[in-house]
């Protein structure tokens, strides 16, 4: 009963969606890929928004990670969850209705570009999105070997399949944007007919990127703590080749560097100046996505590497590598949560992450569902026993700081897990000032209820 009820929403929703987009036709800005999918909108989202020239644009984009049938559908509508609220989802579908039937809006202006976040958690999902979202530009992230969600799709090929109805969903005469070093998102760009006159703009490290990644760097203070990444381009599209810097503080990672880069390219495209992009990331004009490798103070002078929004065996390892480039003065303290709907291949994904974990941390917890895996890959590394604690929960791995005296000051408290694994409590509980809980994510009342 539950699952038709969802369908017939989800019926309901997109028959909305598309009379609405009919009616408004604004250029859709479409992003896929099983990394970096959410932080890739978001960057994209602050270069375009209110761009500092005359010719200001109104733009949207999916709140929070709205990737799915339900979250497309809500951002071209313009409304939030209603998680299980009965008269939430009454109302949605009723002023939907009103927008995609009467053609009002309600007073507001309809935004001129959206910005969608299309995944897919089983087949079928993506394909069913662009029987009413048409894209004018298509951002290709990055395809992992073991995918998130991957137990529900019975081979890799299947899930690229899924991917690959967003690129051929992409309008005539459209772009696309794509991550050059991922062999995967290459050839499906490259899959595309003559005929179609498709654009197609690369961004990555290899030396035929429209936009290259040349370098990153830490930035640090005067007392030598961590405040963000400095990441230097190389561009080919603006008349010649010109290097030129972003600085990201507050969050720290090589990942970033593809995020950003995919954001900056799509931004020269569409037309802005480098000024206008570095004015966008300027100190105090913005703020990064909650919980994704962010960078907040925590007690006794420590520093939390905030990355529990989710994991994947990809995402673990780039994280492992910024941990791993970042000089602390402290201790490094990791805090490893399960990786979930990995299917087959969560034991040897686990058991591989435990051991990067063990080459870098000083002290790890790990905690959840598969701590038999990480033990069996610590134990593989040699990492010394009495360094590891084992946790059932976040409420297990919040006593074992607090019972241990481990968050001391000038340490790093690093904590990652899959959206299940619930570890953004750890990084409130630990939080210098607890106003800065705005910047972990699931801090809605929905959330803390569950």
């Amino acid at each position: 009963m539950k699952e038709r009820i969802k369908r017939t929403i989800v019926s309901i929703l997109s028959w909305e969606s598309n009379k609405i987009l009919t009616k408004h036709r604004p250029k859709i800005i479409a992003i896929t890929g099983n990394v970096g999918k959410t932080t890739t909108k978001d960057f994209i989202f602050q270069v375009l928004k209110t761009p500092v020239t005359q010719s200001k644009i109104s733009v949207r984009a999916a709140e929070k990670s709205q990737n799915s049938e339900f979250g497309v559908c809500l951002t071209i509508l313009g409304e939030k969850n209603a998680w299980n609220s009965f008269f939430g989802w009454f109302k949605i579908l009723t002023f939907g209705f009103i927008k995609a039937y009467l053609g009002s809006s309600f007073g507001k202006k309809y935004p001129k570009v959206l910005i969608l976040e299309v995944g897919a958690d089983h087949p079928g999902d993506i394909k069913h999105i662009t029987t009413f979202v048409k894209p004018d530009v298509v951002v290709l992230t990055a395809f992992q070997p073991t995918p998130t969600h991957g137990e529900f799709f019975s081979t890799i090929e299947q899930h690229i399949r899924e991917k690959k109805y967003l690129v051929d969903a992409l309008k005539n005469d459209g772009i696309i944007v794509y991550n050059s070093d991922d062999g995967i998102m290459t050839k499906m760009s490259a899959d595309v007919s003559p005929e179609r006159n498709i654009k197609t703009y690369s961004f990555g490290k290899n030396e035929n990127a429209n936009l290259r990644i040349l370098e990153s760097k830490n930035i640090y203070d005067s007392d030598n703590e961590i405040l963000g990444t400095k990441v230097k381009f190389e561009s080919d599209l603006i008349n010649q080749k010109v290097m030129f810097e972003l600085d990201l503080f507050g969050v720290l990672g090589e990942a970033n560097n593809y995020t950003l880069g995919a954001a900056v390219l799509v931004g020269i495209i569409q037309g802005l100046t480098l000024d206008e992009i570095k004015y966008r990331f300027s100190p105090g004009g913005w703020q990064s996505a909650p919980s994704r490798m962010k960078i907040l103070r925590g007690i006794n002078n420590s520093r939390i590497i905030d990355d529990s929004y989710n994991a994947s065996p990809v995402a673990v390892e780039n994280a492992m590598n910024a941990l791993n480039n970042t000089f602390v003065k402290g201790k490094k303290i990791v805090v490893l949560g399960h990786m979930a709907e990995l299917g087959d291949k969560s034991r040897e994904a686990h058991i591989q992450q435990a051991v990067n974990a063990a080459s870098i941390a000083d002290t790890i917890i790990f905690s959840g569902r598969y701590n038999d895996f990480y033990l069996e890959g610590a134990r593989q590394a040699k990492f010394p026993s009495d360094k590891i604690f084992l946790a059932k929960d976040s409420t297990g791995a919040i006593k074992i700081i607090q019972e241990n005296n481990l968050l001391k000051e000038s340490d790093l408290l690093f904590v990652k897990g899959s959206q299940s694994a619930r570890l953004e409590n750890v990084v409130t509980e630990f939080l210098f000032d607890k106003r800065d809980a705005q910047y972990v994510c699931r801090q809605d009342e929905e959330w803390k209820a569950r």
